[in-house]
């Protein structure tokens, strides 16, 4: 779920503050968004910030520009009794800063890679075959129709 962000126009830099994680959101989208509903001239510049659920730590930030501001006039003549017309206003913003990590924000977006997969001897049973199978990652090391002999096998295997 997106929260809707705070918009603080301050009289030096607007400042556009989510607390949503920013891998979690299209932020061309959002802050398409918040421009519109603020009615930004083309040059305007404004921090964005992701801050946590709370509202107590700052987890990243940067400064953005406004570079592209379009607006077009579209009028729908399909009923001649009642024309509909529309103005659409479109933006675009350019980032003029690096993003700006806090250690927390660092600890949250780097989560721990997975433990790569430690490799022993799996006892497993084979449908096709109908045998007992000693397999080491994919390779077979040992194959008995009795169980009992593959687990002999383990147990010497893991006295070397």
């Amino acid at each position: 779920m997106i929260i809707h962000p705070d918009i603080n126009n301050t009289p030096d830099r607007p400042v556009i503050k989510f607390r949503t994680p920013k891998e979690l959101m299209d932020l061309n989208l959002e802050l398409g968004r918040a421009m519109k509903s603020q009615g930004w001239a083309l040059g305007t510049r404004f921090t964005v910030q992701f801050i946590n659920h709370e509202k107590t730590n700052l987890l990243s930030t940067a400064e953005f520009v406004v570079s592209d501001r379009e607006e077009s006039f579209i009028t729908n003549d399909d009923n001649p009794y009642a024309p509909t017309s529309k103005d659409i206003v479109t933006y675009r913003a350019f980032q003029v800063s690096d993003w700006w990590y806090s250690e927390l924000g660092l600890e949250i977006r780097n989560t721990p890679e997975p433990e790569p997969e430690i490799l022993a001897l799996k006892l497993g049973y084979d449908k096709t075959t109908k045998m007992h199978q000693v397999r080491f990652g994919t390779e077979v090391r040992f194959e008995n129709q009795f169980k009992g002999k593959c687990q002999e096998y383990i147990r010497d295997e893991q006295r070397v």
